[in-house]
């Protein structure tokens, strides 16, 4: 049995966002930068995920629920290291908003929800079994995926392999896709299913 993914919420995402703009002021932040500079530096003693520091303040209560920074993720991030990190956080923080009538929304983002410092053990990339057996298992529990399509006119979402191959998993997934330009403007793009076995 497996257990649920772990994702971030909105409210958390939006801290980081103020993390990330104080540190990096003026200059124009990769995801990669904000690995390198936030969420390995955050995370080096205990050798974690940025997640595992999220969820070790669990949440006692239903009221306190809503505001927590971790829950059961429901949204797979789709995105491109070297596109700006502040546009990626800026669209997911306007995509939990405009989702706020709906149940809270928690992003499996990975420089949130992986462990970077594994990352290191592997050349910097993801394991090959990470991609044939682990992915696809994650994007059909999270159930929707979000393609931060930045920059607008030319997505580097589109030029990636990775990004591609997650592309390639949700074509085999019942999934509503959702894509997130630089103004938070979100449009569901096709609802796929695919019979798989």
């Amino acid at each position: 049995m497996t257990t649920a993914p772990v994702g971030i919420s909105g409210g958390a995402v939006a801290r980081l966002l103020t993390r990330v703009k104080d540190h990096f002021q003026d200059h124009e932040a990769s995801s990669r930068d904000v690995v390198a500079d936030i969420i390995k530096p955050l995370t080096h003693v205990e050798s974690c995920s940025f997640i595992d520091i999220l969820n070790s303040t669990p949440c006692e209560t239903d009221c306190e629920k809503e505001k927590c920074a971790t829950g059961k993720a429901n949204v797979f991030v789709s995105h491109a290291w070297n596109a700006s990190a502040t546009l990626l956080l800026e669209a997911l923080v306007a995509f939990a908003e405009a989702a706020s009538h709906e149940d809270p929304v928690y992003f499996w983002l990975d420089i949130c929800c992986y462990n970077q410092h594994e990352l290191d053990h592997c050349g910097g990339a993801m394991p090959s079994d990470w991609w044939n057996q682990v992915l696809p298992t994650l994007i059909r529990d999270c159930g929707k995926v979000l393609v931060i399509a930045t920059p607008i006119f030319s997505p580097e979402v589109c030029r990636r392999a990775w990004c591609l191959l997650e592309a390639a998993v949700v074509l085999h997934t019942f999934l509503v896709v959702a894509s997130v330009n630089h103004t938070g403007q979100t449009r569901q793009m096709w609802l796929a299913r695919c019979v798989c076995r």
